[in-house]
């Protein structure tokens, strides 16, 4: 049986950054259950927070990762009071070759797998048995740590007796609307979260999201309000996929000899939803704690992410404003 110090399981901004960050001296498996040609159900945002962390590590994308136009204005619609509010800059990414990109800064001592699937672990004797499932079939490792980057739906935090994150649906669309700015639509009618519109080069992606599934057909009138106020349009490609949504108590970080980062954790803006530069920063700060020689990496780990978790809860308290539309006019007037 194949013997690692530290496996990873999810190759997206968490699983890279950790992958890539982490002292080559350890024996380490990345894997992930697609390949990188599979789309994502993301609209591609970069923060100023995730440009902070790239600017950081003086890492410069590749054009090929920039999406046309490459810098967006922030414009917020609440269409339940008619008021607009412009809000900061985002950057424009193709987020498979975002996911790509990022996967490429990984020293080539670090072993990947795609196409391989994470089935579950036990606890042996300070090690950990975990049972994978790939192209040539089943088979078992032993690791000292496991570090679950694998997003919202994390099946590495399933099997960990953790409380799976809540999930909304999320929705989107590819369109041949002509916009040029990054659209984000508060509307009850719709969904008690947002909506948003983002251009793409030479499309524009819709999207939105709903607590239940039998709350999508509510996606229709969104479609509708949108040939409303930007022009008619045709639709494309169509992507389903869970989101998490912060409930109480939802932030976790493993156990024992499992580490979780990103979405897995639940570390997600409660009030935009947004992932990226948390997936970015928990990869980063989990991966060094490995550089430093102590008994509890979790306790460490956590003690890293304090400032991050404060900085969510904060955000938390932000999303009660922007769900109610009474005091939403408040904050966008």
């Amino acid at each position: 049986m194949k013997e690692y110090d530290v496996v990873i399981v999810g190759a997206g901004p968490a699983g890279s950054t950790f992958s890539w960050k982490l002292d080559n001296d350890y024996r380490s498996l990345l894997i992930d259950k697609r390949s990188f040609d599979q789309k994502k159900t993301c609209a591609g945002l970069l923060t100023e927070r995730a440009i902070e962390y790239l600017k950081k590590n003086d890492l410069t994308m590749d054009e090929k990762v920039l999406s046309k136009p490459e810098k967006l204005k922030q414009v917020y619609l609440d269409w339940d009071n008619n008021e607009e509010n412009r809000n900061g800059n985002l950057m424009n990414v193709d987020r498979v070759n975002f996911d790509k990109w990022l996967n490429s800064l990984i020293d080539q001592d670090v072993e990947t797998k795609f196409n391989t699937r994470y089935n579950g672990h036990k606890n042996k004797n300070g090690h950990l048995e975990l049972y994978l499932k790939g192209e040539n079939g089943e088979k078992k490792i032993k690791t000292s740590y496991l570090i679950g980057c694998d997003g919202s739906a994390s099946k590495v935090r399933n099997t960990c007796d953790i409380p799976p994150n809540k999930h909304r649906i999320g929705l989107q669309k590819k369109t041949d609307l002509d916009i040029e700015n990054a659209y984000f639509v508060f509307d009850e009618e719709i969904n008690s979260f947002y909506s948003w519109l983002v251009p793409k080069d030479r499309f524009t992606l819709i999207g939105s999201s709903f607590n239940h599934s039998k709350n999508l057909d509510r996606f229709k009138i969104f479609e509708s309000k949108i040939k409303e106020r930007f022009g008619k349009f045709d639709t494309y490609d169509e992507e389903v996929a869970p989101m998490t949504m912060p409930q109480k108590n939802w932030l976790h970080f493993g156990n024992e000899r499992v580490i979780l980062c990103g979405e897995a954790a639940g570390l997600i803006s409660p009030s935009s939803g947004e992932g990226i530069s948390y997936a970015l920063r928990s990869g980063d700060r989990a991966a060094k704690t490995f550089d430093k020689i102590e008994d509890n990496i979790l306790n460490s780990y956590k003690e890293s992410m304090k400032e991050v978790v404060d900085e969510i809860l904060e955000k938390k308290r932000k999303q009660s404003i922007i769900e109610s539309p009474e005091k939403r006019i408040k904050l966008f007037s």
